[in-house]
């Protein structure tokens, strides 16, 4: 089946997938983020720790963190499959640090989050794939395309929380972020766990059927008011103990 695809201002097309979650949506914009994050912590990363001059590569530790660099803000670690590196060029009307991963690159938060977002330095006529992650569930992804070279925002909501994001090209191609914006922690971190043992199992499936249907309870573990399949789907991705 052909997904519908979203045409967007500055060469990009954009398809959206199905996503799991009550309050799950993409993001239009920056000041959308910081309305959703304003009265809370929040972090945005800018990679701006060091000086470099426009066209400078500085090679990275991989993954990227604390332990690695003190200056990174605390919360969220980088990582990728190939090479990560810190790039320096024009941007935003002065010369800014940019966050570069030769192949794939993860973005993982220390807590799960109510919403992220970043900018992405988009290359011309590629395809990206970003993967939002509670855990080792997928609850929403993001598909784009450019056609010309351009600076997106690429930003999404979910009300169970966002643990990582995952960024991929079909091409293998750079990857090239900056301005990671965060701060919101979802309380509940294990939602499947409807009993509260600390296990998700048969007791919490049994507790998923039983309320089936319409049910404002803690069955209705994405938070829309339907114990459905979607609920399903989530305790069996999620079965065994529960992250600490």
């Amino acid at each position: 089946m052909t997904r519908p695809l979203l045409q967007l201002s500055l060469g990009l097309s954009l398809a959206l997938l199905p996503a799991v979650g009550a309050g799950a949506e993409q993001i239009a914009s920056r000041a959308a983020l910081d309305s959703i994050l304003s009265g809370s912590e929040e972090y945005l990363e800018d990679f701006e720790e060091v000086s470099l001059h426009s066209g400078t590569h500085l090679p990275l530790p991989n993954p990227f963190d604390q332990n690695a660099w003190p200056d990174l803000l605390p919360g969220a670690s980088y990582a990728s499959g190939g090479d990560l590196a810190m790039w320096a060029w024009f941007l935003f009307g002065d010369d800014s640090n940019i966050l570069e991963a030769s192949t794939d690159l993860t973005i993982r938060f220390e807590e799960p989050q109510l919403a992220v977002g970043f900018d992405v330095v988009g290359v011309s006529n590629m395809h990206y794939v970003l993967t939002f992650f509670h855990g080792d569930i997928v609850i929403d992804m993001w598909e784009i395309d450019t056609v010309s070279p351009a600076v997106f925002f690429a930003g999404w909501q979910n009300s169970i929380g966002i643990t990582s994001v995952h960024i991929d090209t079909t091409a293998s191609s750079i990857i090239q972020v900056d301005n990671v914006g965060w701060g919101v922690v979802v309380a509940n971190s294990c939602p499947a766990d409807i009993d509260e043992d600390g296990t998700v199992g048969f007791t919490d499936l049994v507790n998923l059927l039983a309320n089936w249907g319409g049910c404002a309870c803690p069955a209705d573990v994405n938070g829309d008011d339907e114990v459905d399949f979607a609920d399903l789907v989530i305790v069996l991705a999620a079965w065994g103990p529960c992250p600490v």
